[in-house]
């Protein structure tokens, strides 16, 4: 009979939220970021700026939205036609429930 071992985690609280660099840090065209956590669909709502208008909450899980990472959250709701300097990449952003 094989005995169980309780894994204790110390200083993990399950309602963080946390953001990672999930690719290596070097010159690259990709660049992977995972946020995860109760908080992290509102966190990522006030900087991403979606091609098509919608809240990053009320979408489905497994799915990708194309749109654009915000340098100042507070700035520009819209992307309007030609260059924006509140801009700071084009992003697709996963969302896994």
């Amino acid at each position: 009979m094989k005995m169980r071992r309780e894994i204790k985690l110390k200083n993990y609280n399950l309602g963080e939220t946390v953001a990672a660099i999930a690719t290596f840090p070097s010159p690259s065209a990709l660049g992977v970021i995972k946020v995860s956590g109760r908080r992290s669909l509102s966190i990522i709502n006030k900087i991403f700026l979606p091609k098509k208008k919608k809240s990053l909450k009320k979408c489905r899980t497994f799915t990708i939205h194309y749109g654009w990472i915000k340098a100042e959250p507070g700035k520009k709701k819209s992307l309007p036609a030609g260059r924006n300097k509140h801009i700071l990449d084009e992003v697709l952003v996963s969302i896994m429930r």
